[in-house]
């Protein structure tokens, strides 16, 4: 039997298809908040503090919002986070979903903060958005390429285990430093940053469906319909996507389950897929030396 959340998130998912086209727009000129990253997240505590310290020391002077939707986690999430909620910085959902629910959910963050940030951007903890040039301001980048189209697409940079065998004691962006080439295939894939007031639905993670006249372009200013990006240059910004880990990690990530559903396991495959340690890159940690510089 579906809970009173999971029955709410679905109407109003399948509703948005039909109303959206007249639904009015709340473009304005001040916001609540000039970002929100939206995360739904599960048994990755750990990680969680570094992935928002990192994000909003990436936009100094900024409001910076972290919508936080925690899918049944058993590891004190709520607690490990508890500062952060009380100073508002995050919002906390709990949601016991299980049938596909990033859609859903997604679709619902923006739909509730359409009117209220400027920015969105749905990732998942492995996830870093990263300059590739430090010295890039990247909410001015955004205003330049965001404000008159739906999105701006950001391509993965996977990154490999670095060789460990057990988590190492650093964090994730000091710990891992080696990726793959810009090449690798995986790294077509792409996240989105939104204009929240012109999306209707995410169809997934990764594809945000627009309403009329609007679409997500990428660096280049093309046009990208879908989660895929092959011109992925990375002048300006990457995702880098710690998948991997190492093997510790990893083995941990596929005995819990996938996130949307605790039945269903990644396949070992998985790490041995984005674990390629090609390229030394520490451009994240010149991004964290120069933030904590200002």
């Amino acid at each position: 039997m579906k809970s009173i959340i999971e029955l709410y998130v679905d109407i109003r998912y399948r509703a948005e298809r039909y109303i959206s086209k007249f639904s009015f727009s709340h473009d304005k000129k001040n916001y609540k908040y000039d970002i929100t990253f939206v995360l739904l997240i599960r048994d990755e505590a750990e990680y969680v503090k570094e992935w928002i310290d990192y994000h909003t020391a990436l936009f100094p002077d900024k409001k910076v919002h972290f919508y936080i939707i925690d899918n049944k986690s058993a590891d004190n999430l709520k607690e490990v986070i508890s500062e952060y909620i009380k100073s508002k910085r995050v919002t906390y959902v709990y949601a016991d979903v299980e049938n596909y629910p990033q859609s859903q959910l997604y679709t619902h963050a923006v739909l509730k903060l359409a009117s209220k940030t400027e920015f969105l951007l749905c990732i998942d903890t492995d996830e870093f958005l990263v300059p590739s040039d430090p010295s890039l301001n990247v909410y001015e980048y955004l205003k330049s390429k965001i404000s008159d189209k739906g999105g701006l697409v950001v391509n993965w940079l996977c990154f490999g285990s670095s060789n460990y065998k057990t988590k190492p004691e650093g964090s994730v962006l000091e710990s891992y430093l080696y990726r793959s080439d810009f090449s690798y295939e995986a790294n077509q894939h792409v996240k989105t940053i939104v204009n929240p007031r012109k999306v209707r639905i995410y169809k997934d993670a990764h594809n945000p469906q627009f309403k009329k006249g609007y679409f997500a372009i990428n660096e280049n200013d093309q046009a990208v319909a879908g989660h895929l990006n092959d011109q992925n240059t990375y002048k300006f910004l990457r995702l880098h996507h710690y998948a991997a880990k190492s093997l510790e990690e990893q083995e941990r990530k596929i005995a819990r389950g996938w996130g949307k559903n605790a039945l269903i396991t990644k396949q070992n495959i998985k790490h041995r897929t984005h674990d390629i340690n090609e390229i030394y890159d520490q451009t994240a940690v010149d991004v964290i030396t120069r933030h904590s510089c200002q």
